[in-house]
């Protein structure tokens, strides 16, 4: 709302907005991200939008850092949707996805995304 992009008041939380991104067309397909896109994340693989976090920045590689807010504020996510289950790349060692841990197992942050919504 204050960057000047109003949503619909029934549309806080991240199915609702979810929802409201597919009903306008914004959600696409593919493992390209570009700032400002949004990227709805699930609490656990195969699950249904529970987080949303900001593109801000895509390094060439495709690796793609979110700004999520959290109740103990704001975190910086890596995702690498080409290579989701993957923590870093094998032959360099660069850190694609964050591990988010989903009870006491470890899991890249990259296979939690649901979907990803570009502005108009």
């Amino acid at each position: 709302d204050r960057a000047g992009r109003p949503v619909p008041a029934d549309a806080r939380d991240a199915a609702s907005l979810y929802a409201l991104a597919y009903g306008r067309g914004l959600v696409r397909a593919g493992i390209r991200t570009q700032p400002g896109d949004l990227v709805f994340l699930a609490d656990r693989p195969g699950g249904g939008p529970a987080h949303v976090g900001l593109v801000a920045r895509v390094d060439p590689d495709g690796t793609a850092l979110l700004i999520h807010r959290m109740a103990r504020g704001v975190v910086r996510l890596r995702v690498n949707l080409g290579y989701p289950g993957r923590i870093a790349d094998p032959a360099t060692g660069k850190r694609l996805n964050d591990a988010l841990a989903l009870g006491a197992v470890a899991v890249p942050a990259g296979s939690l995304v649901v979907a990803v919504a570009s502005p108009p």
